[in-house]
């Protein structure tokens, strides 16, 4: 063997490798953060977690990232399209005062979902 097929065989496999897992992250998977501590309990504030880009049917109780406002958000859906949401049970933070509607019923719009964080304190 030349070094020139020994060079090819020694970098071959780590670069194949290496550009596996970046199509694999680019097409497939991706990496999130969570900044806040707003999804606690399930997941603490700082922590790494790994997803799939590949969504079938979304449904209330999934756990999603997303982009809004130009920031990254990891968030749990609590309403689906035409789910109608009583914004009265919805417990609040401790701090804050509870908010009066004129109509504390709403009815999530098609292609939309309702999104809260798991952390009610």
């Amino acid at each position: 063997m030349t070094n020139k097929q020994k060079g090819v065989s020694k970098w071959g496999i780590p670069i194949v490798l290496t550009l596996f897992a970046f199509a694999l992250f680019r097409v497939f998977l991706f990496v999130g953060y969570v900044p806040t501590s707003s999804m606690e309990p399930t997941l603490d504030a700082g922590s790494y977690i790994v997803g799939t880009r590949i969504v079938k049917d979304l449904q209330s109780g999934d756990i999603v990232v997303f982009h809004h406002e130009g920031q990254l958000l990891v968030k749990r859906i609590a309403g689906c399209p035409g789910d109608e949401i009583d914004l009265r049970k919805i417990p609040y933070m401790k701090t804050m005062a509870i908010p009066v509607w004129e109509d504390p019923i709403i009815t999530v719009p098609e292609n939309c979902y309702f999104m809260l964080g798991d952390n009610s304190d």
